[in-house]
Protein backbone atom coordinates (compact mmCIF):
# COMPACT_ATOMS: atom_id res chain seq x y z
CA UNK A 1 0.00 0.00 0.00
CA UNK A 2 1.30 3.24 -0.83
CA UNK A 3 1.91 5.99 1.74
CA UNK A 4 -0.42 8.45 0.56
CA UNK A 5 -3.30 5.46 0.18
CA UNK A 6 -3.16 4.95 3.93
CA UNK A 7 -3.28 7.87 4.98
CA UNK A 8 -6.51 8.68 3.13
CA UNK A 9 -7.60 5.26 4.38
CA UNK A 10 -6.67 6.72 8.20
CA UNK A 11 -8.08 10.07 7.46
CA UNK A 12 -11.43 8.58 6.38
CA UNK A 13 -11.49 6.48 9.34
CA UNK A 14 -11.03 9.25 11.66
CA UNK A 15 -13.88 11.61 9.77
CA UNK A 16 -16.22 8.68 9.95
CA UNK A 17 -15.60 8.48 13.95
CA UNK A 18 -15.79 12.12 14.38
CA UNK A 19 -18.84 12.64 12.55
CA UNK A 20 -20.36 9.97 14.02
CA UNK A 21 -19.41 11.33 17.58
CA UNK A 22 -20.98 14.81 16.52
CA UNK A 23 -23.98 14.02 15.28
CA UNK A 24 -25.50 10.77 17.43
CA UNK A 25 -23.21 10.63 21.05
CA UNK A 26 -25.37 8.07 21.65
CA UNK A 27 -24.18 5.65 18.71
CA UNK A 28 -20.52 5.57 20.26
CA UNK A 29 -21.21 1.76 19.28
CA UNK A 30 -22.06 2.31 16.09
CA UNK A 31 -19.57 4.57 15.36
CA UNK A 32 -16.52 2.25 16.84
CA UNK A 33 -17.95 -0.66 15.22
CA UNK A 34 -17.75 1.45 11.82
CA UNK A 35 -13.99 2.46 12.31
CA UNK A 36 -13.53 -1.54 13.27
CA UNK A 37 -14.94 -1.96 10.07
CA UNK A 38 -12.28 0.69 8.12
CA UNK A 39 -9.21 -0.89 9.91
CA UNK A 40 -10.78 -4.45 8.37
CA UNK A 41 -10.94 -2.85 5.09
CA UNK A 42 -7.64 -1.18 5.43
CA UNK A 43 -6.37 -4.67 5.74
CA UNK A 44 -7.81 -6.16 3.48
CA UNK A 45 -6.31 -3.80 0.68
CA UNK A 46 -2.94 -3.55 2.51
CA UNK A 47 -1.64 -4.06 -1.19
CA UNK A 48 -2.39 -4.01 -4.75
CA UNK A 49 -5.37 -5.72 -5.56
CA UNK A 50 -5.69 -8.70 -7.64
CA UNK A 51 -7.67 -9.39 -10.64
CA UNK A 52 -10.06 -12.36 -10.26
CA UNK A 53 -8.48 -15.14 -10.83
CA UNK A 54 -10.62 -15.93 -13.94
CA UNK A 55 -10.41 -12.59 -15.68
CA UNK A 56 -6.71 -12.86 -15.25
CA UNK A 57 -6.36 -15.93 -17.09
CA UNK A 58 -8.43 -14.84 -19.55
CA UNK A 59 -6.24 -11.43 -20.26
CA UNK A 60 -3.12 -13.90 -19.77
CA UNK A 61 -4.44 -16.53 -22.76
CA UNK A 62 -5.16 -13.78 -24.90
CA UNK A 63 -3.31 -12.67 -27.91
CA UNK A 64 -3.52 -8.95 -28.03
CA UNK A 65 -5.16 -7.77 -31.71
CA UNK A 66 -6.92 -11.06 -32.08
CA UNK A 67 -11.02 -10.53 -31.92
CA UNK A 68 -12.86 -12.36 -29.11
CA UNK A 69 -16.09 -13.21 -30.64
CA UNK A 70 -19.27 -12.64 -28.63
CA UNK A 71 -19.74 -16.10 -28.25
CA UNK A 72 -16.19 -16.62 -26.65
CA UNK A 73 -17.01 -13.70 -24.62
CA UNK A 74 -20.18 -15.00 -23.56
CA UNK A 75 -19.01 -18.10 -22.80
CA UNK A 76 -16.33 -16.73 -20.57
CA UNK A 77 -18.90 -14.59 -18.70
CA UNK A 78 -21.14 -17.52 -17.69
CA UNK A 79 -24.12 -16.98 -15.62
CA UNK A 80 -22.78 -15.95 -12.29
CA UNK A 81 -25.51 -14.18 -9.89
CA UNK A 82 -24.00 -10.99 -9.82
CA UNK A 83 -25.55 -7.45 -8.71
CA UNK A 84 -23.55 -4.37 -10.33
CA UNK A 85 -23.77 -1.01 -8.49
CA UNK A 86 -23.51 1.83 -11.54
CA UNK A 87 -22.39 4.41 -10.03
CA UNK A 88 -22.48 8.42 -11.99
CA UNK A 89 -21.82 12.00 -11.37
CA UNK A 90 -26.03 13.38 -12.16
CA UNK A 91 -25.59 15.05 -15.27
CA UNK A 92 -29.53 15.97 -16.92
CA UNK A 93 -28.27 14.74 -20.21
CA UNK A 94 -27.03 11.68 -20.07
CA UNK A 95 -29.05 9.70 -17.67
CA UNK A 96 -31.34 8.46 -19.55
CA UNK A 97 -28.72 6.70 -21.80
CA UNK A 98 -26.63 5.48 -18.59
CA UNK A 99 -30.38 3.72 -17.47
CA UNK A 100 -30.24 2.79 -20.94
CA UNK A 101 -26.92 0.87 -20.71
CA UNK A 102 -28.29 -0.71 -17.15
CA UNK A 103 -31.40 -2.28 -19.04
CA UNK A 104 -29.07 -3.04 -21.82
CA UNK A 105 -27.34 -5.31 -19.35
CA UNK A 106 -30.17 -6.96 -17.42
CA UNK A 107 -31.95 -7.63 -20.34
CA UNK A 108 -29.67 -10.05 -21.98
CA UNK A 109 -27.97 -11.10 -18.88
CA UNK A 110 -30.92 -11.84 -16.43
CA UNK A 111 -28.85 -13.35 -13.94
CA UNK A 112 -27.17 -10.09 -13.33
CA UNK A 113 -29.01 -7.27 -11.36
CA UNK A 114 -28.03 -3.49 -12.10
CA UNK A 115 -28.62 -0.97 -8.78
CA UNK A 116 -28.28 2.32 -10.08
CA UNK A 117 -27.44 5.58 -8.52
CA UNK A 118 -26.09 8.75 -9.34
CA UNK A 119 -25.37 12.26 -6.76
CA UNK A 120 -24.23 15.84 -7.73
CA UNK A 121 -21.44 15.27 -5.60
CA UNK A 122 -20.36 11.42 -6.98
CA UNK A 123 -16.69 12.44 -7.48
CA UNK A 124 -16.00 13.68 -4.31
CA UNK A 125 -17.70 10.24 -2.96
CA UNK A 126 -15.83 8.28 -5.79
CA UNK A 127 -12.55 9.95 -4.31
CA UNK A 128 -13.41 8.76 -0.77
CA UNK A 129 -14.25 5.38 -2.09
CA UNK A 130 -11.19 4.95 -3.74
CA UNK A 131 -9.24 5.85 -0.65
CA UNK A 132 -11.31 3.52 1.07
CA UNK A 133 -10.56 0.83 -1.37
CA UNK A 134 -14.60 0.24 -2.44
CA UNK A 135 -14.53 1.05 -6.00
CA UNK A 136 -17.88 1.57 -7.67
CA UNK A 137 -19.13 -1.09 -10.15
CA UNK A 138 -19.07 1.41 -13.31
CA UNK A 139 -19.06 4.78 -13.48
CA UNK A 140 -19.17 7.66 -15.34
CA UNK A 141 -17.35 10.41 -15.05
CA UNK A 142 -15.20 11.61 -11.10
CA UNK A 143 -12.22 10.14 -11.31
CA UNK A 144 -8.97 12.01 -12.48
CA UNK A 145 -5.71 12.40 -11.50
CA UNK A 146 -4.49 11.89 -9.21
CA UNK A 147 -6.94 9.81 -7.92
CA UNK A 148 -7.32 7.38 -11.18
CA UNK A 149 -3.34 6.39 -11.45
CA UNK A 150 -3.60 5.49 -7.78
CA UNK A 151 -6.71 3.52 -8.28
CA UNK A 152 -5.23 1.57 -11.14
CA UNK A 153 -2.22 1.16 -9.37
CA UNK A 154 -3.62 -0.66 -6.45
CA UNK A 155 -5.95 -2.57 -9.16
CA UNK A 156 -9.14 -1.26 -7.98
CA UNK A 157 -10.34 -0.61 -11.46
CA UNK A 158 -10.69 -2.78 -14.35
CA UNK A 159 -7.42 -2.76 -17.80
CA UNK A 160 -9.54 -2.66 -20.67
CA UNK A 161 -7.28 -3.73 -23.31
CA UNK A 162 -8.22 -7.05 -23.65
CA UNK A 163 -12.23 -5.92 -23.66
CA UNK A 164 -11.10 -3.54 -26.82
CA UNK A 165 -10.54 -6.96 -28.76
CA UNK A 166 -14.26 -7.93 -28.26
CA UNK A 167 -16.79 -7.89 -30.78
CA UNK A 168 -19.13 -5.29 -30.89
CA UNK A 169 -22.54 -6.58 -29.75
CA UNK A 170 -24.44 -5.48 -33.17
CA UNK A 171 -21.96 -5.64 -35.01
CA UNK A 172 -20.19 -9.15 -35.90
CA UNK A 173 -16.54 -8.99 -36.65
CA UNK A 174 -16.08 -5.76 -35.49
CA UNK A 175 -14.19 -5.16 -32.40
CA UNK A 176 -14.57 -2.42 -29.84
CA UNK A 177 -10.79 -0.92 -30.92
CA UNK A 178 -12.28 -0.29 -34.62
CA UNK A 179 -15.22 1.72 -33.54
CA UNK A 180 -12.71 4.74 -32.44
CA UNK A 181 -11.24 7.69 -34.45
CA UNK A 182 -10.70 10.54 -32.96
CA UNK A 183 -6.95 11.34 -32.12
CA UNK A 184 -5.73 11.37 -28.82
CA UNK A 185 -8.84 9.41 -27.28
CA UNK A 186 -6.69 6.10 -26.46
CA UNK A 187 -3.58 8.40 -24.73
CA UNK A 188 -6.43 10.07 -22.70
CA UNK A 189 -6.78 6.33 -20.90
CA UNK A 190 -4.63 5.98 -18.02
CA UNK A 191 -1.67 4.88 -19.27
CA UNK A 192 0.95 7.17 -21.82
CA UNK A 193 0.89 5.47 -25.00
CA UNK A 194 -1.67 5.14 -28.08
CA UNK A 195 -2.01 1.40 -28.20
CA UNK A 196 -4.01 1.57 -24.96
CA UNK A 197 -1.19 -0.16 -23.11
CA UNK A 198 -2.27 -0.41 -19.43
CA UNK A 199 -5.68 1.58 -20.24
CA UNK A 200 -8.36 1.71 -17.72
CA UNK A 201 -11.17 3.72 -18.97
CA UNK A 202 -13.03 3.70 -22.70
CA UNK A 203 -14.09 7.27 -23.81
CA UNK A 204 -17.56 7.24 -25.38
CA UNK A 205 -19.06 10.62 -26.60
CA UNK A 206 -17.39 14.19 -27.29
CA UNK A 207 -18.93 17.72 -26.10
CA UNK A 208 -18.48 21.00 -28.13
CA UNK A 209 -17.23 23.87 -26.60
CA UNK A 210 -18.05 27.25 -27.94
CA UNK A 211 -21.00 29.39 -26.97
CA UNK A 212 -24.99 29.00 -27.32
CA UNK A 213 -26.93 31.52 -28.62
CA UNK A 214 -30.39 33.03 -28.83
CA UNK A 215 -30.99 31.88 -33.22
CA UNK A 216 -33.83 33.97 -33.24
CA UNK A 217 -32.31 37.04 -31.99
CA UNK A 218 -29.18 36.64 -34.39
CA UNK A 219 -31.53 36.29 -37.46
CA UNK A 220 -33.56 39.36 -36.37
CA UNK A 221 -30.22 41.43 -35.80
CA UNK A 222 -28.55 40.16 -38.77
CA UNK A 223 -25.66 39.01 -37.04
CA UNK A 224 -23.25 36.37 -37.93
CA UNK A 225 -23.52 33.42 -36.05
CA UNK A 226 -19.88 32.33 -37.48
CA UNK A 227 -17.14 34.89 -36.81
CA UNK A 228 -14.36 33.04 -38.70
CA UNK A 229 -11.09 35.06 -36.68
CA UNK A 230 -11.00 36.33 -33.18
CA UNK A 231 -11.05 39.39 -34.59
CA UNK A 232 -14.27 38.95 -36.09
CA UNK A 233 -15.63 37.83 -32.83
CA UNK A 234 -14.60 41.03 -30.94
CA UNK A 235 -16.22 42.82 -33.75
CA UNK A 236 -19.35 41.10 -33.20
CA UNK A 237 -19.54 41.59 -29.55
CA UNK A 238 -18.81 45.07 -29.76
CA UNK A 239 -22.01 45.66 -32.15
CA UNK A 240 -23.57 43.61 -29.88
CA UNK A 241 -22.92 45.84 -26.86
CA UNK A 242 -23.14 49.07 -29.08
CA UNK A 243 -27.09 47.83 -29.75
CA UNK A 244 -28.09 47.76 -26.22
CA UNK A 245 -27.77 44.62 -24.74
CA UNK A 246 -24.87 42.33 -23.28
CA UNK A 247 -22.78 40.09 -25.51
CA UNK A 248 -22.24 37.64 -22.84
CA UNK A 249 -24.03 36.33 -20.31
CA UNK A 250 -23.00 34.47 -16.96
CA UNK A 251 -20.02 34.34 -14.79
CA UNK A 252 -16.36 33.81 -15.66
CA UNK A 253 -16.29 30.12 -14.30
CA UNK A 254 -13.24 28.11 -14.83
CA UNK A 255 -14.92 26.08 -17.34
CA UNK A 256 -16.56 28.89 -19.43
CA UNK A 257 -12.86 30.81 -19.38
CA UNK A 258 -10.91 28.10 -20.66
CA UNK A 259 -13.04 27.53 -23.66
CA UNK A 260 -11.47 30.73 -24.94
CA UNK A 261 -8.15 30.39 -23.31
CA UNK A 262 -7.14 26.92 -24.06
CA UNK A 263 -9.55 24.93 -26.08
CA UNK A 264 -9.22 28.18 -29.11
CA UNK A 265 -6.77 31.22 -28.27
CA UNK A 266 -3.55 29.83 -27.27
CA UNK A 267 -3.23 26.82 -29.80
CA UNK A 268 -4.17 28.86 -31.96
CA UNK A 269 -1.87 32.20 -31.06
CA UNK A 270 1.35 29.49 -30.21
CA UNK A 271 0.62 26.49 -32.20
CA UNK A 272 -0.02 22.98 -30.66
CA UNK A 273 3.31 23.43 -28.75
CA UNK A 274 2.10 25.29 -26.53
CA UNK A 275 -0.34 23.60 -25.42
CA UNK A 276 1.70 20.94 -25.26
CA UNK A 277 4.10 22.45 -23.03
CA UNK A 278 1.65 23.86 -20.47
CA UNK A 279 0.01 19.99 -20.15
CA UNK A 280 3.37 18.67 -19.42
CA UNK A 281 4.48 21.65 -16.88
CA UNK A 282 7.65 22.77 -19.29
CA UNK A 283 9.72 25.16 -16.92
CA UNK A 284 8.21 28.32 -18.29
CA UNK A 285 5.61 26.92 -20.57
CA UNK A 286 2.83 29.27 -18.91
CA UNK A 287 4.97 32.78 -19.21
CA UNK A 288 4.98 31.55 -23.43
CA UNK A 289 3.76 35.06 -24.95
CA UNK A 290 0.55 33.27 -26.57
CA UNK A 291 -0.60 32.38 -22.93
CA UNK A 292 0.17 35.84 -21.61
CA UNK A 293 -1.75 37.29 -24.62
CA UNK A 294 -4.52 35.04 -24.60
CA UNK A 295 -5.68 35.39 -21.09
CA UNK A 296 -5.39 39.58 -21.44
CA UNK A 297 -7.80 39.08 -24.41
CA UNK A 298 -10.19 37.19 -21.82
CA UNK A 299 -9.39 39.99 -18.95
CA UNK A 300 -10.30 42.82 -21.70
CA UNK A 301 -13.09 41.00 -22.96
CA UNK A 302 -14.85 40.70 -19.21
CA UNK A 303 -13.73 44.00 -18.24
CA UNK A 304 -15.01 45.92 -21.10
CA UNK A 305 -18.06 48.09 -20.00
CA UNK A 306 -21.28 46.44 -20.95
CA UNK A 307 -19.88 43.03 -22.48
CA UNK A 308 -21.49 41.35 -19.41
CA UNK A 309 -24.90 41.89 -17.67
CA UNK A 310 -24.73 43.38 -13.97
CA UNK A 311 -24.32 40.83 -11.76
CA UNK A 312 -22.30 38.13 -13.47
CA UNK A 313 -20.13 37.21 -11.26
CA UNK A 314 -22.91 35.82 -8.89
CA UNK A 315 -25.36 33.81 -12.10
CA UNK A 316 -24.81 30.43 -11.68
CA UNK A 317 -25.62 28.66 -15.26
CA UNK A 318 -29.24 28.46 -15.20
CA UNK A 319 -29.48 32.13 -14.40
CA UNK A 320 -27.61 32.87 -17.49
CA UNK A 321 -29.45 30.57 -19.47
CA UNK A 322 -32.73 32.65 -18.48
CA UNK A 323 -31.05 35.89 -19.60
CA UNK A 324 -30.25 34.10 -23.06
CA UNK A 325 -33.51 33.23 -23.85
CA UNK A 326 -35.24 35.87 -22.44
CA UNK A 327 -33.53 37.77 -24.87
CA UNK A 328 -31.11 39.79 -22.05
CA UNK A 329 -28.22 39.41 -23.29
CA UNK A 330 -26.70 37.25 -26.79
CA UNK A 331 -24.62 34.51 -26.35
CA UNK A 332 -23.50 32.04 -23.07
CA UNK A 333 -20.47 29.97 -22.75
CA UNK A 334 -20.39 27.09 -21.76
CA UNK A 335 -20.87 23.57 -23.32
CA UNK A 336 -22.64 22.72 -26.75
CA UNK A 337 -25.28 20.53 -25.49
CA UNK A 338 -29.15 21.94 -24.23
CA UNK A 339 -29.12 20.10 -21.02
CA UNK A 340 -32.91 19.54 -19.65
CA UNK A 341 -32.79 21.87 -17.10
CA UNK A 342 -32.16 24.43 -19.90
CA UNK A 343 -34.99 22.90 -21.36
CA UNK A 344 -37.18 23.71 -18.95
CA UNK A 345 -36.23 27.24 -19.12
CA UNK A 346 -37.31 27.80 -22.68
CA UNK A 347 -40.38 27.86 -24.71
CA UNK A 348 -40.89 25.11 -26.95
CA UNK A 349 -40.26 27.38 -29.94
CA UNK A 350 -37.06 28.63 -28.64
CA UNK A 351 -34.45 28.27 -31.13
CA UNK A 352 -30.91 27.08 -29.56
CA UNK A 353 -27.95 27.89 -31.79
CA UNK A 354 -24.62 27.28 -31.22
CA UNK A 355 -20.43 28.35 -32.82
CA UNK A 356 -17.28 27.83 -32.53
CA UNK A 357 -14.71 30.76 -31.01
CA UNK A 358 -12.31 31.63 -33.69
CA UNK A 359 -8.23 31.66 -33.22
CA UNK A 360 -6.42 34.97 -34.01
CA UNK A 361 -6.47 35.77 -37.79
CA UNK A 362 -2.29 35.49 -37.53
CA UNK A 363 -2.22 32.72 -35.30
CA UNK A 364 0.55 29.45 -35.57
CA UNK A 365 -2.73 26.97 -35.83
CA UNK A 366 -5.89 26.62 -37.91
CA UNK A 367 -8.11 29.16 -39.66
CA UNK A 368 -11.01 28.16 -37.11
CA UNK A 369 -10.38 26.92 -33.66
CA UNK A 370 -13.32 24.06 -33.19
CA UNK A 371 -12.90 22.32 -29.96
CA UNK A 372 -14.26 19.04 -29.23
CA UNK A 373 -13.48 18.13 -26.02
CA UNK A 374 -12.66 14.63 -24.36
CA UNK A 375 -12.82 14.89 -20.58
CA UNK A 376 -13.81 13.10 -17.53
CA UNK A 377 -17.66 13.57 -18.55
CA UNK A 378 -17.06 11.00 -21.79
CA UNK A 379 -15.09 8.38 -19.90
CA UNK A 380 -16.50 4.93 -18.86
CA UNK A 381 -14.62 3.07 -15.49
CA UNK A 382 -15.22 -0.62 -14.28
CA UNK A 383 -14.27 -1.01 -10.70
CA UNK A 384 -12.53 -4.01 -9.46
CA UNK A 385 -14.87 -4.83 -7.32
CA UNK A 386 -15.88 -7.60 -4.68
CA UNK A 387 -17.16 -10.03 -5.31
CA UNK A 388 -14.82 -11.34 -7.73
CA UNK A 389 -17.50 -12.82 -10.30
CA UNK A 390 -18.49 -9.06 -10.75
CA UNK A 391 -15.27 -7.93 -12.42
CA UNK A 392 -16.38 -9.49 -15.60
CA UNK A 393 -19.83 -8.03 -15.48
CA UNK A 394 -18.55 -4.25 -15.32
CA UNK A 395 -16.66 -5.44 -18.66
CA UNK A 396 -19.24 -6.28 -20.33
CA UNK A 397 -21.46 -3.24 -18.98
CA UNK A 398 -18.64 -1.03 -20.99
CA UNK A 399 -18.87 -3.47 -23.67
CA UNK A 400 -22.78 -2.85 -24.08
CA UNK A 401 -22.40 0.47 -24.01
CA UNK A 402 -19.93 1.09 -27.19
CA UNK A 403 -23.04 -1.04 -29.26
CA UNK A 404 -24.32 0.65 -32.18
CA UNK A 405 -27.93 0.54 -30.35
CA UNK A 406 -26.13 2.29 -27.20
CA UNK A 407 -24.67 4.81 -29.65
CA UNK A 408 -27.86 5.53 -31.09
CA UNK A 409 -29.86 5.74 -28.34
CA UNK A 410 -27.41 8.47 -27.15
CA UNK A 411 -27.46 10.15 -30.18
CA UNK A 412 -31.16 10.40 -30.36
CA UNK A 413 -31.87 10.92 -26.98
CA UNK A 414 -29.38 12.67 -24.75
CA UNK A 415 -25.97 13.08 -25.58
CA UNK A 416 -23.73 14.61 -28.12
CA UNK A 417 -22.34 13.58 -31.12
CA UNK A 418 -20.51 9.82 -30.72
CA UNK A 419 -16.75 9.61 -31.83
CA UNK A 420 -18.09 5.97 -32.84
CA UNK A 421 -17.87 5.14 -37.17
CA UNK A 422 -21.73 5.45 -36.37
CA UNK A 423 -23.66 6.14 -40.08
CA UNK A 424 -26.44 8.63 -38.95
CA UNK A 425 -27.52 9.77 -42.60
CA UNK A 426 -30.94 8.49 -41.99
CA UNK A 427 -31.46 9.09 -38.50
CA UNK A 428 -33.29 11.80 -36.65
CA UNK A 429 -31.15 13.05 -33.62
CA UNK A 430 -31.81 15.43 -31.01
CA UNK A 431 -32.63 18.83 -31.58
CA UNK A 432 -29.66 19.85 -29.57
CA UNK A 433 -27.28 17.43 -31.16
CA UNK A 434 -28.30 18.79 -34.03
CA UNK A 435 -27.74 22.18 -33.30
CA UNK A 436 -24.34 21.34 -32.56
CA UNK A 437 -23.60 19.45 -35.52
CA UNK A 438 -24.99 22.63 -37.41
CA UNK A 439 -22.34 24.80 -35.26
CA UNK A 440 -19.39 22.06 -36.07
CA UNK A 441 -20.34 22.18 -39.89
CA UNK A 442 -20.10 25.49 -39.86
CA UNK A 443 -16.42 26.25 -38.74
CA UNK A 444 -13.83 25.52 -41.84
CA UNK A 445 -12.20 23.64 -39.55
CA UNK A 446 -12.02 21.92 -36.22
CA UNK A 447 -10.15 20.80 -33.87
CA UNK A 448 -10.55 17.72 -30.84
CA UNK A 449 -8.88 17.68 -27.71
CA UNK A 450 -8.47 14.96 -25.60
CA UNK A 451 -8.51 17.05 -21.91
CA UNK A 452 -7.74 20.73 -21.23
CA UNK A 453 -4.37 21.91 -21.86
CA UNK A 454 -3.10 21.87 -18.14
CA UNK A 455 -2.07 19.11 -16.19
CA UNK A 456 -4.32 18.45 -13.13
CA UNK A 457 -1.94 18.90 -10.47
CA UNK A 458 -2.21 22.47 -10.90
CA UNK A 459 -5.82 22.99 -11.92
CA UNK A 460 -7.17 24.04 -8.76
CA UNK A 461 -4.91 27.44 -8.97
CA UNK A 462 -5.00 27.42 -12.84
CA UNK A 463 -8.76 27.12 -13.00
CA UNK A 464 -10.41 27.66 -9.80
CA UNK A 465 -8.53 31.56 -9.88
CA UNK A 466 -9.92 32.23 -13.26
CA UNK A 467 -12.86 34.22 -11.56
CA UNK A 468 -10.16 36.94 -9.70
CA UNK A 469 -8.43 37.10 -13.04
CA UNK A 470 -10.97 38.10 -15.22
CA UNK A 471 -12.77 40.14 -13.02
CA UNK A 472 -9.45 42.13 -12.35
CA UNK A 473 -8.91 40.96 -8.37
CA UNK A 474 -5.54 39.37 -10.24
CA UNK A 475 -3.46 40.74 -12.88
CA UNK A 476 -2.22 38.44 -15.61
CA UNK A 477 1.28 38.94 -15.08
CA UNK A 478 0.13 37.86 -11.27
CA UNK A 479 -1.86 35.20 -12.29
CA UNK A 480 0.56 33.06 -14.60
CA UNK A 481 3.42 33.71 -11.80
CA UNK A 482 1.37 31.72 -9.33
CA UNK A 483 0.63 28.89 -11.92
CA UNK A 484 4.38 28.47 -12.92
CA UNK A 485 5.18 28.13 -8.68
CA UNK A 486 3.17 25.98 -8.40
CA UNK A 487 3.81 24.36 -11.94
CA UNK A 488 7.39 24.25 -10.36
CA UNK A 489 6.37 22.28 -6.71
CA UNK A 490 4.89 19.67 -8.89
CA UNK A 491 7.72 19.20 -10.63
CA UNK A 492 10.01 18.52 -8.09
CA UNK A 493 7.74 16.66 -5.58
CA UNK A 494 8.94 12.67 -5.24
CA UNK A 495 5.51 11.41 -6.68
CA UNK A 496 4.58 13.32 -9.80
CA UNK A 497 5.07 11.41 -13.01
CA UNK A 498 5.54 13.34 -16.27
CA UNK A 499 2.48 13.64 -18.77
CA UNK A 500 4.23 12.96 -21.91
CA UNK A 501 1.49 14.98 -23.65
CA UNK A 502 2.17 15.19 -27.27
CA UNK A 503 0.15 17.22 -29.86
CA UNK A 504 -1.02 13.47 -31.17
CA UNK A 505 -2.02 12.39 -27.70
CA UNK A 506 -3.76 15.77 -27.20
CA UNK A 507 -5.83 15.86 -30.48
CA UNK A 508 -4.23 18.71 -31.86
CA UNK A 509 -2.81 17.58 -35.02
CA UNK A 510 -5.12 17.95 -38.05
CA UNK A 511 -7.43 15.05 -38.69
CA UNK A 512 -6.52 12.86 -41.44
Amino acid sequence: MTGKLLIRILVMALLIVLTAACAAPEAAPEAAAGAEAEEEMAEETSGPRPLPDDLAAFIADHEPGTLITEEEWYEFLGDDQCTLESFHLERAWTEAHLRYVDQMLMDRHPNVTVEYSHDIKAMDMMRLRLAAGDPMGVSRHGIHTPDLPVAAEQGFLLPITTLLDVEITDEPGVPIRDRLNVEGVMAFSYGRGTDWEDAYSLGYDLTGYGLLFNYDLFVENGWTTQPQTWEEFLDLTDTIRESGMAPICGRSGHWDVHIFTNGYLITKAGGPQAAVDMCNLEEGAFRNEAVVWAHKEVQKLYQTPGNVPDGAEAMDGNAALVELISGNCAMRMGEGTSPKAAAALAPDDFRWGFMWVPGPADGKGRAVGGHMGRGGGGQLYAGNTLPANCAKWGLEWLRLASSHESALFFLTDSGTPLYFNTDISEVEVAPHVEMLMAGVAAAEDHTFVAYPHGHPSVSKIYYESRDDLVYGDLTVEEFIENVETEAARVRASDDWEHPGCTAENLGLVPRK
